[in-house]
């Protein structure tokens, strides 16, 4: 667990993914999730990926990824109304399986009868979706095709160029930049029992394309069972997958209240790296957030990752005013003071004016006496003491993740089967 600058994460996202004058938004392969990069994409498999570069006459921006190994996976989140996906195409067939937004899966199938690599081509497209976030899983699952490869997304945004998801990945804007990502499989997170809980992962050959974050997730089917992470933060997120194969869990931050959270909102389909539940403005320091099985026997609580973010990314409150006051004596003995001394100017000014009148000239017919007026007291005004409140903010910079592992093992179908 690491923690990343914010203006690191902005300028490689910003680096990677180019607005084009068609409106529409380029996000080259080489954008890929990384720690400076958490909206990045997703490359899974049991092998690790080959990314080259050529060109860029040949791949845009000279690079492109691949990877020969069957069950290899891209996944990738964004915001907007339609995504096109471009690859380069060998000569003879190939193969790939798409998942957008956890729907069945399309099977798209293409020839090139040629003798020479195609470069930069279109191989599957959609448009008019709503506006608003939305994943797409594609997966090498045909044994006849020779690879799955991936030169980049072009994505329709919904206005501007921000095209970052808003609660699917780590790179999700629902997150406040400066938080750590925690893997399901990482030793911070508590499974109790140890025995309810088991790592499992997405099968290829599912009627639906979905990838855990790391291409695993820890999920239980027992109620009661819980997993407990205790992190020095002020706000924690809980992402997990989504399928109707999946149960209630309930939250719990220290000896706060539980909350219920639904992780089975879809009737079909199936998604991952979904953002269900947060809170944040919690004191700094250390806390506990314990997620329990809620549900029925044989339905899934799961963990894909958890963020937090660290008391040291969060600025501590600005000091309270400071309070001071008067003895009681000391204003009683005040009070009296200033009564006897205006007793005295009183008694003093009544003699004073006595013996002026004693010592004026008497008014005769050759010399009038001065008129007198009256001078009436200015308005009395004072200045406007207000006090206004200002509202405690708590503001992180930086952003946090670790890489994603590499996937090894047994898959499952429609629903988990355990990764030994």
């Amino acid at each position: 667990m690491r923690l990343l600058r914010a203006s690191l994460y902005a300028l490689c996202w910003v680096s990677l993914v180019t607005a084009q004058s068609s409106g529409l938004v380029n996000v080259d392969d080489s954008s890929i999730f990384s720690e400076s990069n958490l909206a990045g994409i997703q490359y899974g498999g049991r092998t690790p990926w080959q990314h080259l570069s050529a060109d860029t006459n040949l791949f845009y921006k000279g690079t492109h990824s691949l990877n020969e190994d069957l069950g290899s996976q891209i996944w990738f989140s964004f915001r907007g109304t339609g995504i096109t996906y471009y690859a380069s195409q060998d000569p003879g067939f190939g193969a790939v399986s798409i998942s957008l937004d956890g729907a069945d899966a399309t099977e798209v199938f293409w020839v090139n009868s040629g003798t020479e690599l195609l470069f930069q081509q279109r191989i599957w497209s959609v448009n008019g979706l709503k506006p608003g976030d939305h994943t797409i899983v594609i997966a090498k699952n045909n044994v006849n095709s020779p690879w799955i490869g991936l030169d980049f997304f072009s994505v329709t945004p919904v206005a501007g160029s921000n095209i970052r998801p808003a609660i699917y990945g780590p790179g999700a804007s629902n997150v406040t930049e400066g938080a750590v990502l925690v893997d399901s499989h990482q030793n911070d997170i508590i499974y109790s029992p140890a025995g309810d809980w088991r790592s499992y992962a997405a099968a290829v050959n599912d009627s639906v394309q979905t990838m855990f974050f790391g291409h695993n997730a820890y999920c239980s089917k027992n109620p009661g069972s819980s997993a407990t992470f205790t992190f020095d933060g002020t706000a924690v997120w809980f992402f997990s997958d989504d399928s109707k194969y999946n149960s209630r869990v309930s939250i719990r931050v220290d000896d706060g209240e539980a909350e219920l959270v639904e992780t089975g909102t879809l009737s079909s389909g199936w998604v991952s790296q979904k953002l269900f539940w947060s809170v944040s403005g919690l004191d700094r320091g250390k806390h506990t957030v314990t997620i329990t099985h809620a549900g029925m026997l044989n339905d899934y609580a799961c963990v894909d990752f958890l963020m937090y973010l660290p008391s040291s990314a969060s600025p501590p409150p600005p000091p309270s005013p400071r309070k001071s006051s008067v003895p009681v004596g000391a204003i009683v003995g005040g009070v009296v003071a200033g009564v006897f001394g205006l007793v005295v100017v009183i008694a003093l000014a009544i003699v004073y004016t006595r013996r002026q009148s004693s010592q004026a000239s008497p008014e005769t017919a050759a010399s009038r006496a001065k008129d007198k007026t009256k001078q009436v007291d200015p308005e009395y005004s004072a200045t406007s003491l207000e006090y206004t409140p200002r509202p405690m903010s708590v503001q992180g910079g930086g952003g946090g993740s670790i890489a994603p592992t590499t996937w090894s093992g047994p898959t499952y179908k429609g629903h988990p089967e355990i990764q030994h």
